[in-house]
């Protein structure tokens, strides 16, 4: 029987503090690769390319274009999947039914804080589509609840939405839920007990990094640095990242810490699933932990910026964990220098057909095409351009080059502290711009603009969670 494969996206979650706060995953782990590099620095284009092996500028899934649906499945890794059962539970819409990231799978589950308990009517969707007020609003919530197929599911959504926000809203209690990933775990146990004799391939998305961070119970959290009730939605990332608001370091020292807390507690929760996992499928499983990209916590007077939707190839984006457990190939050479995601496709392949991975490819690169927050910025038409400007970098020699469509490159000596890179210097646009990208980056930066906007064709429930997100 081949074996079940567990495909788990840590989403949001960097390398540096990822080793140094997470305990339970790398003690289980067999191999550890250290250098691995997400293909971009944002969720939508770097899960286009980690499950298609294709760079941004060549499967066209960005942020302003969402739709997954354009990858064909036959250039994904599903392609090596056609025995499996394939089943996918998210806590982030642009890893889900939002992007149509679904569309790959037999069946997906899509966790939000309005609907944790997704057989259950969604309490956003609700709240968005009534126009009744005051009490009314609930007795009709209950009436519609009551008579939905799955009413406990239905109000125990309601009751936790409502219970969730108005705490949330508060500053004398942490946030009574968790930001989905008990419930996604939840949902993917119950569907390995189904009884079906293929074998598994479960993708997981959990979202415990992502911001906005809480106060939340569940979590270990040091009462000395984040106060009771805290949230980083304080912290207004686009005024930060753009100089109209100045950087707060008390508040931000509080976002690192509860950022670090939101990791420990995953570690523990996911190490703990992949045992239930290894317990209850039928044959072998093999574990490949990952993160889609990394956060910005402005640990450097060089970068003051925060969070990820900003159009840059820092390496707090780009270096991410990856870990694999249980493996029928020998994986132990990726554990030295530089891996690409985008060889995620090849070694899923590896793992289902036990065949070798072969060599790694020689040269790592990574893409960011047009920023999805530059159009919230009150900035004018030169300093929007420049926010939306496509970057890429190639790993080469022990450092790390990084240009953009105005063929400005500079090269950083890559270091593994937080100081990001040193020994910066001007250097010429790299050979990996026309040995490796296949459309210039001047071609890139005219198709793929900021036109339309991330919430075509989103309801708009999904479009409230992404702006909770930090998308516009």
């Amino acid at each position: 029987m081949k074996r079940n494969v567990l495909f788990i996206c840590l989403d949001t979650v960097r390398a540096d503090l990822f080793k140094e706060v997470a305990s339970d995953l790398p003690e289980m782990a067999d191999v550890t690769v250290e250098g691995a590099r997400a293909p971009s620095s944002c969720t939508v284009p770097s899960h286009a390319s980690l499950v298609s092996g294709q760079l941004p500028s060549n499967h066209g899934v960005y942020s302003y274009d969402a739709d997954m649906r354009r990858i064909d499945h036959s250039d994904t890794l599903f392609a090596s999947l056609t025995d499996y059962r394939t089943i996918g539970v998210s806590a982030n819409p642009y890893a889900g039914s939002a992007s149509h990231f679904d569309t790959f799978f037999d069946e997906f589950v899509d966790i939000s804080p309005q609907r944790r308990f997704p057989s259950g009517m969604d309490a956003g969707t609700f709240a968005l589509t009534t126009d009744t007020e005051g009490p009314m609003r609930y007795v009709e919530f209950l009436r519609e609840a009551m008579s939905h197929d799955a009413t406990l599911a239905s109000l125990a959504n309601g009751a936790a939405g409502l219970l969730n926000d108005r705490l949330l809203a508060s500053d004398h209690f942490p946030r009574p839920f968790d930001n989905g990933a008990r419930y996604v775990l939840r949902e993917a146990r119950e569907r390995l007990h189904d009884d079906d004799d293929r074998p598994t391939f479960l993708y997981l998305n959990l979202m415990e990094a992502h911001e906005p961070v809480a106060d939340t119970l569940g979590y270990d959290v040091d009462r000395s640095k984040v106060p009771r009730g805290w949230s980083s939605d304080v912290l207004d990332f686009d005024a930060i990242n753009t100089g109209r608001a100045p950087f707060d370091e008390a508040a931000v020292g509080t976002y690192r810490h509860l950022y670090r807390t939101a990791i420990d507690y995953t570690d523990e929760l996911v190490a703990e699933f992949i045992r239930f996992a290894e317990e209850t499928l039928p044959g072998e499983t093999t574990a490949v932990v990952f993160s889609d990209h990394g956060e910005r916590l402005g640990y450097t007077p060089e970068d003051r910026q925060l969070g990820h939707n900003v159009s840059r190839l820092t390496e707090s984006l780009l270096h991410v964990p990856l870990l694999i457990r249980n493996s029928p190939v020998e994986l132990d050479y990726l554990s030295k220098g530089p891996f690409s995601l985008l060889d995620l496709p090849q070694l899923v392949s590896a793992v289902v057909s036990g065949k070798s991975l072969g060599q790694r490819r020689q040269l790592v690169v990574a893409e960011r095409l047009a920023s999805v927050v530059a159009e919230k910025f009150n900035v004018d038409a030169t300093e929007r351009g420049r926010l939306n400007r496509t970057r890429r970098c190639v790993y080469e020699d022990g450092q790390k080059v990084v240009w953009d469509g105005e063929r400005s490159a500079t090269a950083y000596e890559v270091t593994n502290s937080r100081a990001e890179a040193v020994a910066e210097r001007s250097v010429g646009v790299p050979n990996a711009e026309t040995s490796v990208f296949e459309v210039p980056i001047e071609t890139a930066d005219r198709r793929f603009d900021t036109e339309g906007g991330v919430s075509t064709g989103v309801d708009e429930a999904i479009q409230e969670r992404l702006e909770q997100l930090g998308y516009s």
